[in-house]
């Protein structure tokens, strides 16, 4: 696309109809002016019938912006004129042979009032601007779910994978026993029939693992049972997955005194 010619055809005077259809043109065009699209590709980027862009076009030429090279069994090819009022009406052979390098191609003679009229242009088959440089397609921004559970941690190379079996810290009882532990209080502070299956414990000692001890657990448990217990909404997160999440169960470890 050329941009200066694009940019002096929106200025012209003439019907929004053909200012359509020759700006579509201007807009294939590279910066000698030359391009080739089909009625096809014009209807369709206009909007516009068949037959409302072949009169554009016979208007467009009548009238010295256009020329016309038709090609059988191809697409016509177009030189725009835009400020070359002393040549809109004919285009010199040499002209389109500096503008176009490679695959020369015989044009027929145009028939025109005067008689018939040969001559031999050089066209390239390179698509216009528009069809070789297409407008990027920006990607659909990702989106991603945030899991609901916890991940299992992953063991440090060479390191057995923890089974909750170990002992606590300084040689403490081990956390499974631990994690039951504080699920029973759990249960006694805020009324509920936690059973220590691994889903309920696995979290407790993932934390007791990162450090925290028995007591601190407790004191959170003790904390939000105080905050939540009567709260009909609040009391529902009373839960081991809400509390020793580990975001959260951070949180209100700092929150204790």
């Amino acid at each position: 696309m050329s941009n200066i010619i694009l940019g002096k055809a929106w200025l012209l005077p003439m019907s929004p109809t053909i200012k359509l259809v020759f700006v579509s043109l201007c807009d294939q065009a590279n910066d000698d002016g030359v391009c080739w699209p089909s009625v096809a590709t014009i209807c369709r980027r206009t909007c516009l019938d068949d037959r409302t862009v072949q009169r554009s076009y016979k208007w467009l030429q009548e009238n010295g912006y256009l020329t016309r090279y038709e090609r059988p069994g191809r697409s016509t090819v177009f030189r725009i004129h835009i400020g070359e009022a002393e040549h809109r009406n004919q285009v010199a052979p040499d002209d389109i042979e500096s503008l176009t390098k490679r695959n020369p191609v015989t044009l027929p003679p145009r028939h025109t009032a005067g008689g018939n009229e040969g001559t031999t242009h050089l066209i390239s088959d390179t698509p216009p601007p528009s069809q070789c440089h297409p407008t990027p397609v920006t990607p659909p921004p990702r989106t991603i779910k945030e899991p609901s559970i916890e991940p299992e941690p992953t063991p440090l190379s060479g390191e057995a994978p923890d089974d909750g079996h170990g002992p606590g810290m300084n040689g403490n009882k081990p956390r499974i026993q631990q994690a039951r532990d504080i699920l029973i209080f759990l249960n006694e502070k805020a009324g509920r029939n936690y059973q220590p299956v691994e889903a309920n414990t696995k979290l407790i000692i993932a934390r007791l693992k990162e450090g925290y001890t028995e007591a601190e657990l407790r004191q959170i448990v003790m904390r939000k049972c105080r905050d939540w217990k009567a709260d009909d909404e609040m009391q529902s997160y009373l839960r081991p997955a809400t509390l020793f999440n580990a975001q959260k169960c951070a949180q209100y470890r700092g929150e204790l005194v």
